[in-house]
């Protein structure tokens, strides 16, 4: 049989952990936004196609990383780079 603290918990867990959630991600974008959340540091190295769509947000938002210097490898003027098989 459920007490009352057992459907208390169960009911309050799920909106405190969204809540928290909500709070965090806020926090993040305003810390990266305002520059003081970095990354991992790493060097980039792609095709000039590859590199045309990565930002510096991008790196660290969806890989955690803080982009030192990229390099350009091959020369796709053709549209055929190294990842076309």
């Amino acid at each position: 049989m459920l007490r009352q603290s057992d459907i208390a918990f169960a009911l309050f867990t799920p909106v405190a952990l969204i809540l928290a959630r909500v709070f965090v991600a806020q926090a993040a974008k305003t810390l990266i936004a305002q520059g003081a959340l970095l990354g991992r540091r790493a060097v980039v190295i792609g095709e000039s196609a590859e590199m045309a769509g990565l930002t510096a947000s991008n790196l660290l938002i969806s890989y955690g990383l803080t982009e030192l210097f990229r390099i350009v490898i091959g020369n796709d003027c053709d549209g055929e780079g190294l990842s076309s098989g």
